[in-house]
């Protein structure tokens, strides 16, 4: 009988503690979930930038190794990449508001390579086209490089947890020998 109204005693502590640990359950679950949506969103963004990165790409390497001919003229190829570019630059913004801070020198770089000299395309040699499109090429696969690092810096890859069960099959297994020689 004493027992019972010991219990009795600290039944309100049962009940606060039960109560704290939902509260903080919940807040647990919360803060995973807002973290997960933001990742989600980032890698959206993530993948729209490349998207419009490999789509400059392609267009500068077409423009460059045909000579120009891909396009009426160098403005509208100019403004085709420039318009790519902007759109770049605005996912970039994005993705550094939501802390994903990717180096505005990649995106300067692929610019540039896509556009300095674009009106003499059809007075260089082949080879100098050529080059031209390799360094297109290259700054867009450091912009495509760059962004994935840091998105994985900043949200690292969820396949790389380990399983329960893997767990416990660690812990069951005997503990390795030092071997001496």
């Amino acid at each position: 009988m004493e027992d019972v109204a010991a219990m009795k005693d600290y039944a309100w502590i049962i009940s606060l503690c039960s109560f704290l640990l939902v509260f903080i359950g919940w807040k647990v679950v919360y803060r995973n979930a807002k973290r997960m949506a933001t990742r989600s969103e980032s890698k959206t963004a993530i993948d729209s930038l490349i998207k419009i990165v490999n789509e400059t790409s392609d267009v500068s390497i077409a423009y460059w190794l045909s000579g120009g001919k891909t396009h009426q003229n160098v403005q509208h190829y100019t403004m085709v990449i420039m318009s790519k570019i902007g759109q770049s630059y605005e996912f970039i913004k994005v993705l550094k508001r939501r802390g994903v801070d990717i180096e505005d020198i990649y995106l300067e770089d692929l610019s540039n390579y896509a556009t300095l000299n674009c009106e003499n395309v059809g007075a260089i040699s082949m080879s100098e086209q050529a080059i031209h499109s390799q360094l297109c090429l290259n700054a867009a696969m450091n912009l495509i490089t760059h962004a994935f690092e840091i998105f994985d810096a900043k949200y690292p890859p969820l396949g790389e947890a380990q399983t329960l069960e893997q767990f416990v099959a660690e812990l069951n297994e005997p503990p390795q020998r030092l071997q001496t020689h």
